[in-house]
């Protein structure tokens, strides 16, 4: 979806009202809310400064004290912040400055175009192709990523996926093991992405990841890994069936996004059709 230039002043002026948000939940939240070892020289300044500040010593001491007791999700300051930013927000339904979210997702979509799957059956997972710009690296398998190496940049298609889950219509792994199936098929057979290496992708879902055969990379540490977080925070809150009740559950909501990598040889390994047919027969024999 193409933006018009009054959309790009509501955008510039959620990110700056959220910008403020979140400058005041550093200083809240404290050293509860950042790892010692993430701290940037400009983060450090503003919790001494905070610390000079008698009152927010007590609202730091009395919150680390409540939230130790909490089974899960994330700090009640983090959440009372949430909750002001998502304001009205439901199950699939931004309110709030939490409409920043989706017209960003629409953004980023129109600049970095992605493409649907040929073939596959629900949709939940999209594609781009373009070349490795990090780290050199090698995969578990032993494939060599370098600079400039051509690989498929995965994107999930969060509507379709809460839509699925929400209606039971189907199981999203299941789903998802049927879109990776139809990837595979695709790679083994079309030209453009004969010469594609590997699959990839960030997510705060790593778990759900690992289950479909991905392994997990930390992100290089810097303002795109905290960006990336507090964007996926935003995208989980309204992707889900619990909507901002999820602040109270678990703990995907403390964690940071990491990148997931398939190589070529592993996604056809798992999901060519050749190898299913294999196992269907072994099952039967």
């Amino acid at each position: 979806m193409l933006l018009s230039s009054t959309h790009h002043r509501h955008l510039q002026t959620h990110f700056s009202r959220l910008s403020l948000w979140l400058r005041r939940l550093g200083l809240a939240a404290g050293a509860s809310m950042v790892p010692a070892n993430n701290l940037q020289p400009s983060d450090a300044g503003l919790l001494a400064s905070a610390a000079h500040d008698s009152s927010h010593r007590i609202f730091a001491a009395r919150a680390l004290r409540r939230d130790s007791a909490r089974p899960g999700g994330v700090s009640r300051a983090a959440a009372t912040m949430w909750r002001m930013i998502g304001h009205g927000t439901g199950p699939g339904e931004a309110h709030g400055l939490l409409v920043v979210w989706p017209q960003w997702e629409n953004l980023a979509h129109h600049v970095w175009p992605v493409t649907d799957i040929p073939g596959a059956p629900y949709g939940t997972i999209q594609v781009r192709l373009m070349p490795y710009r990090g780290t050199p690296l090698t995969l578990r398998d032993g494939t060599k990523i370098e600079r400039g190496t051509l690989i498929s940049e995965l994107h999930c298609n969060n509507r379709i996926v809460f839509d699925l889950v929400s209606r039971g219509t189907a199981n999203p792994y299941r789903a998802a093991r049927e879109d990776l199936r139809a990837l595979a098929r695709w790679m083994a057979d079309a030209d453009m992405a004969a010469e594609v290496r590997a699959c990839y992708g960030f997510t705060m879902l790593a778990a759900a990841a690992e289950r479909l055969g991905f392994s997990l990379r930390e992100c290089e540490p810097g303002m795109r890994r905290k960006f990336n977080r507090v964007f996926m925070t935003g995208l989980l809150l309204i992707y889900t069936r619990d909507g901002l009740a999820r602040l109270n559950k678990g703990r995907t909501l403390n964690s940071y996004p990491q990148e997931v990598w398939m190589s070529r040889g592993e996604l056809l390994r798992r999901y060519s059709e050749a190898r299913i047919r294999d196992r269907t027969t072994a099952l039967r024999n």
